[in-house]
């Protein structure tokens, strides 16, 4: 068994290191059973989230601890918190899916707020994306509101969209859906952390959704 783990820490390590989103050589890999530790330090958020993705798309592992420490470099130029904000609003403009005139950005000692609204959910989730790739960014606190057209807040539709879209996926997935006012709930059972976060993305771009709960569990 603890050869078969020390195989699987390999091959998540050898995947990080081809990996060129990341700074990988200051990342340390443990498996227990089927559960990844990652520890170790890299230069940004984006690549301390990048590095658990990684982990997951590896066979056997179910779950990651993600252990990584944020540490700046020290010949980085640290960003105020007024060129923070800027360089979100770039980073949000230059991305056509997103409307950046109904969305706000603010920053307090590099944790960025976003706020406003978007007409479908995944958008939200993109702009919280995009926003930790700005160096110096140290958490965001996603606010954005979705506002659905009436015409797709249905919530029986939704919950009826959601369950064909998950049907149909090659998602081994036994679960439940209740929606309330576009406030999607997802509960039930999956094999692995990696269809949880699928059905969540899966969800998250069917129209009139505006929030996400999912309390599915990995068994």
């Amino acid at each position: 068994m603890a050869v078969l783990q020390q195989n699987t820490a390999d091959i998540i390590l050898n995947q990080l290191v081809k990996d060129n989103r990341i700074l990988s050589s200051h990342i340390h890999v443990g498996v227990s059973d089927k559960t990844a530790i990652l520890t170790g330090t890299v230069p940004s958020f984006y690549d301390k989230l990048s590095a658990e993705e990684d982990a997951l798309n590896v066979p056997g592992i179910e779950n990651v601890e993600n252990n990584i420490i944020v540490s700046f470099p020290e010949e980085n130029i640290f960003l105020a918190d007024d060129e923070i904000e800027y360089a979100v609003k770039r980073m949000l403009m230059w991305d056509t899916r997103l409307n950046i005139e109904k969305i706000e950005v603010s920053a307090t000692s590099g944790k960025v707020t976003l706020s406003g609204s978007v007409d479908i959910y995944w958008k939200a989730l993109l702009a919280e994306k995009l926003a930790f790739n700005i160096s110096g960014v140290a958490a965001v606190v996603n606010k954005i509101a979705v506002n659905a057209d009436d015409e797709n807040s249905n919530d029986e539709r939704i919950k009826k969209e959601i369950e064909k879209t998950i049907l149909n996926s090659s998602l081994n997935a036994r679960f439940a859906v209740t929606v309330c006012d576009g406030r999607v709930t997802l509960k039930g059972k999956v094999t692995d952390l990696i269809s949880k976060r699928a059905i969540t993305d899966k969800v998250a771009y069917t129209d009139g959704v505006r929030s996400i709960n999912n309390q599915i569990e990995v068994v």
